[in-house]
């Protein structure tokens, strides 16, 4: 069973905090080989207000063949110190303390992190805009990890996006991450672009991925 492998990095989420407030645009995006229909996902995304409530999820998710039970709920502050200890021993530029703190607190993002045991095994955090969920970090513990729980937190966000209407999620992930690339295939998502140079620590492009609902 391949391993869960996050997606994310900081200098991304705050390129889509930018991009939010009309402040950024998406750069670099080459559309894959015949995909050219789906090249408007590399327009700028234009000022709006996040037309969502704050999305809210708890459940708890019996593991395929496995006598585990994952608990999911929102992210809180007092998860933080385990969650930053997963973003430090799993991404080579982790987001700091802040990053975290001024994500749960925002409207239009859904944090939710899982617990197996009483113990925090994963997070994923998607912010829900007016025409896409973009997941922006998804991480799994390394004792946790090729057990399904990445899996387990995907099926909340996908959950939500559908009880929402969301045409789109997006994400991206290292050209180079063929584990996070084939959980997301698996989910159905499939390659759309790429960004050139997206991520450091080593620089790295990124390959677009879009699930339609």
């Amino acid at each position: 069973m391949r391993r869960e492998i996050p997606i994310s990095s900081l200098e991304g989420a705050q390129e889509r905090r930018r991009a939010k407030t009309g402040g950024a645009e998406r750069r670099n995006c080459i559309p894959m080989p015949d995909r050219e229909n789906e090249t408007n996902y590399a327009a700028p995304i234009t000022n709006h207000q996040s037309p969502f409530t704050k999305p809210r999820a708890e459940m708890d998710i019996e593991l395929p063949g496995r006598d585990t039970i994952v608990e999911i709920r929102p992210m809180r502050s007092e998860d933080l110190p385990e969650v930053l200890r997963i973003e430090r021993e799993t991404f080579s530029n982790p987001w700091p303390r802040g990053e975290f703190v001024e994500a749960i607190s925002e409207p239009d993002c859904q944090a939710i992190v899982g617990r197996v045991s009483g113990r925090l095994a994963g997070y994923a955090m998607a912010w829900f805009l007016s025409e896409e969920v973009h997941i922006g970090n998804l991480a799994v513990a390394e004792a946790h990890r090729g057990k399904n729980i990445g899996s387990a937190l995907l099926q909340v966000i996908l959950k939500k996006a559908g009880q929402e209407h969301v045409p789109r999620l997006t994400l991206e992930v290292r050209v180079s991450n063929e584990a996070a690339q084939s959980l997301y295939r698996a989910h159905g998502f499939r390659e759309v672009a790429i960004r050139k140079a997206y991520y450091l620590r080593p620089m790295e492009d990124a390959l677009v991925m879009m699930k339609g609902l």
